[in-house]
């Protein structure tokens, strides 16, 4: 069982590795090599500064630093980040959006990291039935079901 448990996370991290190779836009985080040799399996990207949104967010003084002209813009940024991910051939659902998968660089880009749970949609169709994700940041019509 256990070694059915690794070949599935390994299969799991190359599945990351194929979707991010092919991604390239602003508000996605660069993705610039990995390493597929376990058990040192890493993926590299570019290195984002400011950390994640989620630790912005929650930082003393958030509100001084965040004020409302760049929230709107960091939210801008992620809804250009998923787009480009939706409108992809296939599309990408990237299944694990919230604040810690969202990365922020020195000027106060956002950009959509984390891919593990990410799938190609062959069919235009998407379904909320298959659940995948944190159950804290899903949407309540994904938990019902």
């Amino acid at each position: 069982m256990e070694q059915d448990f690794h070949a599935e996370r390994f299969k799991e991290f190359l599945s990351e590795v194929t979707i991010m190779k092919r991604l390239r836009h602003p508000n996605i985080v660069l993705f610039m090599g990995a390493v597929t040799k376990p058990p040192n399996l890493s993926i590299v990207t570019e290195y984002l500064s400011r950390g994640s949104l989620y630790r912005l967010l929650h930082k003393a003084g958030a509100k001084e630093t965040l004020d409302e002209r760049r929230r709107l813009s960091m939210a801008y940024d992620v809804a250009k980040g998923m787009n480009y991910l939706h409108r992809r051939k296939p599309p990408i659902v990237h299944r694990d959006l919230k604040s810690p998968n969202l990365l922020v660089d020195k000027k106060y880009t956002v950009k959509v990291c984390d891919f593990g749970l990410s799938r190609l949609k062959a069919n235009t169709f998407l379904s909320s039935k298959s659940a995948a994700g944190t159950p804290e940041w899903m949407a309540p019509e994904v938990q019902r079901d």
